[in-house]
């Protein structure tokens, strides 16, 4: 449904789930993601699908940095990305 948009927002976690934020237990933390957010890797690819003018990323874990999210989506998306930050206009 997101085919050829101008502007694609999509929230994102790391690729490696397992790690988890303090005081969570990792393998419960693995299943939360994989059941209610989409990782870097698989953003990647939807991106790569859908093809969008822009992609603005937000709700990213801290628990790896920017660059680490942006390679992951990378590997399969070669398009513009931003990743949000509070009070940004598009």
């Amino acid at each position: 449904m997101a085919t050829g948009v101008d502007l694609l927002i999509h929230e994102v976690q790391p690729s490696d789930s397992t790690r988890a934020p303090r005081g969570r237990d990792p393998a419960d933390w693995a299943r939360y993601v994989a059941q209610y957010h989409t990782t870097a890797l698989q953003l990647g690819v939807l991106a790569a699908e859908a093809d969008p003018k822009l992609l603005v990323v937000y709700h990213y874990g801290r628990q790896v940095g920017s660059d680490q999210l942006l390679a992951d989506i990378r590997r399969s998306f070669s398009g513009p990305v931003v990743l949000a930050e509070d009070l940004q206009r598009f």
